[in-house]
């Protein structure tokens, strides 16, 4: 009979960044796999990033006195990573998911500060997850992180949400876009999004194809700064912004889309990156044009993958815009069989969960 756990899980950002959906994704399908779970719900962003502070002390009060037997911990930041530890003070077993290099989207002092204040508490652990071999390797080389002690736990995506039942078939309409080619880009709009290079393709795009318009559908504290950056390039008539939504509208911006794009600039960072969006697309057998930066590559043969240059990226658009192959079909099938959640926490529970705690 399989075991019941009682799972906390506390992620280290706000709310509103992107890394909260894995969060939340992982608490989800370990509850229906029959594990009690408690999700924390992480803070608000707050001025002058006083969520971290505020944070340590709201994790720390829920956590202490919660029984468990195992604490997850989504990204490797002092606010979740102490209270943690004090768990394991209690003999629990903590595990710490280490998705990407957040410090490395700064540059400078950011960037140094970053990695000082992350780097110290994987040692504390009793598992690392990631979700990609270049990450993987990096941890080993540059954290000195034992290989034993890291388990994969790859980018997944949620074949309910996505599934096409409910998907807004008048959209196009009550956004005003009919008879325009529609290039859909979803992305929570912070430091982690390579803007400039793609609005830069879509007016190369503009040039071949002039009833094209990209839909960046997401929020984010950037969100303002793109908006001003479409119109100084004169962009304003050919890119629309939906701002915040919930995400049981996703599918339909996706399905609305008769291409869908992602773009990774070739800086450190997105070498260890793993990009939910394009198995969100191709789960919807969208054509998908990208570059070829870090997780990209896998997608080549599924995708319309340009090298990483704004002018072959534009290229890559208009032939996904006119697709006529079996790369959107034959995408469908790889992310159905690969990343599903189900059959992702499927195994982390059996490769990781069982035999940790089954460790003395």
């Amino acid at each position: 009979m399989k075991k019941q756990y009682n799972i906390i899980i506390i992620y280290s950002r706000s709310q509103e960044s992107g890394g909260a959906l894995r969060a939340s994704y992982i608490a989800e399908y370990l509850s229906k796999r029959g594990h009690n779970v408690r999700f924390i719900k992480p803070l608000r962003r707050l001025p002058f990033q006083l969520d971290f502070p505020v944070s340590l002390i709201y994790y720390l009060l829920k956590t202490i006195f919660m029984d468990c037997d195992f604490i997850i911990v989504v990204k490797p930041y002092p606010n979740t990573c102490i209270p943690a530890i004090f768990k394991k003070l209690q003999n629990k077993k903590i595990i710490l998911d280490i998705d990407d290099l957040d410090y490395a989207y700064r540059e400078g002092v950011l960037m140094h500060a970053g990695r000082f204040l992350q780097e110290p508490f994987p040692r504390f652990f009793d598992a690392i997850t990631v979700h990609n071999d270049n990450l993987r390797d990096f941890l080993i080389k540059e954290w000195n992180i034992p290989e034993r002690k890291i388990h994969s736990l790859p980018q997944g995506i949620d074949l309910e949400l996505l599934d096409g039942k409910n998907i807004d078939r008048d959209l196009r309409k009550k956004l005003g876009l009919e008879g325009r080619h529609i290039i859909t880009f979803t992305a929570h709009l912070d430091v982690s999004t390579d803007m400039k290079p793609i609005l830069e393709a879509i007016k190369i795009v503009r040039e071949k194809i002039e009833n094209c318009t990209l839909l960046v559908a997401g929020r984010g504290p950037y969100q303002k700064s793109f908006e001003r950056l479409a119109k100084d390039m004169g962009l304003e008539s050919n890119v629309i912004f939906t701002g915040p939504f919930e995400i049981e509208l996703l599918p339909s911006y996706i399905a609305l889309g008769d291409t869908c794009i992602v773009y990774y600039e070739d800086r450190m960072v997105n070498h260890f990156r793993t990009s939910m969006k394009l198995r969100e697309y191709l789960a919807m057998e969208k054509p998908v044009a990208c570059n070829d930066i870090g997780d990209l590559r896998q997608f080549k043969e599924y995708t319309y993958q340009s090298k990483t240059d704004v002018r072959d990226f534009a290229d890559k658009i208009v032939e996904a815009l006119t697709c006529k192959s079996n790369r959107p079909a034959e995408g469908y099938n790889y992310v159905i069989k690969n990343f599903s959640w189900e059959k992702i926490i499927e195994n982390f529970e059996t490769d990781t969960l069982d035999p940790l705690l089954n460790t003395t």
